[in-house]
């Protein structure tokens, strides 16, 4: 991995992808969930074609979904994967949906997962189906709920 991340950076000579720590997975700060090639890669090993959700920008881009939802490693489950899609992934463009993360807009995907770890006090959301969490979501996530909207 050390090696691709070298190749990977200094490909991309210009200094908009960030510093090589960004890449270099003997990163040892404590911001795995920051790395910008070790954790789409790891999303891909662990959920395959289910993880387009958090693998939508390209490489060097930084991503407000990937690092709050990886920080959290309850919520790093296939069922969340399938919720992240349902609401803030477009199907057809194959791309994240348009204004999916208005930062202080109720419905966000940081008040979703909000939501989630609230949730897990009174449900084992784990177990819980994509369109079991879809019928629970409250109202403010309407505008992204396929089922709602």
């Amino acid at each position: 991995m050390e090696w691709l991340s070298c190749i990977f950076h200094q490909a991309h000579p210009n200094s908009s992808i960030g510093h090589i720590t960004r890449y270099s997975p003997s990163n040892q700060s404590g911001t795995w969930n920051r790395h910008l090639l070790r954790t789409p890669v790891w999303l891909y090993e662990m959920f395959q074609e289910d993880s387009k959700v958090y693998l939508a920008k390209p490489l060097h881009v930084g991503g407000d979904l990937i690092e709050p939802w990886c920080q959290t490693r309850s919520v790093i489950q296939k069922n969340m994967m399938g919720l992240l899609t349902k609401l803030y992934f477009d199907e057809e463009t194959q791309a994240l949906k348009k204004n999916f993360k208005a930062y202080t807009k109720p419905g966000n995907h940081r008040d979703l997962l909000s939501f989630i770890k609230q949730l897990r006090f009174t449900h084992k959301v784990e177990d819980m189906s994509v369109e079991d969490l879809l019928e629970i979501l409250p109202e403010r996530f309407d505008r992204w709920n396929p089922i709602r909207s």
